[in-house]
């Protein structure tokens, strides 16, 4: 933690600065395997479904902004067609 000398602030020792990187205790060890991937250390029955939900709410937000794409475009098209029968029946 930081000190204070007066009204100075003393910056850590850098063993205590290094210390929250040691894991609380354990060694950082490397994946072994495809199941220790997956497993993500134990939270990986909370990462996976994490995952899934922000894919599928992604997928979900793109189909509904294309879905909304293709119903202007063809509302757009209807309207220029009947804008072009007009012109051509001689109305304004």
């Amino acid at each position: 933690m930081h000190r204070q000398a007066g009204n100075r602030h003393i910056l850590p020792e850098p063993t205590e600065a290094v210390a929250p990187l040691r894991h609380m205790g354990r060694e950082r060890r490397e994946m072994e395997s495809t199941g220790d991937f997956f497993a993500m250390g134990g939270h990986g029955l909370y990462v996976w479904p994490a995952f899934a939900i922000a894919i599928g709410v992604l997928a979900a937000m793109a189909l509904q902004a294309w879905l909304a794409r293709r119903a202007m475009a063809r509302l757009l098209e209807e309207r220029d067609e009947r804008l072009g029968q007009r012109r051509a029946g001689g109305r304004p």
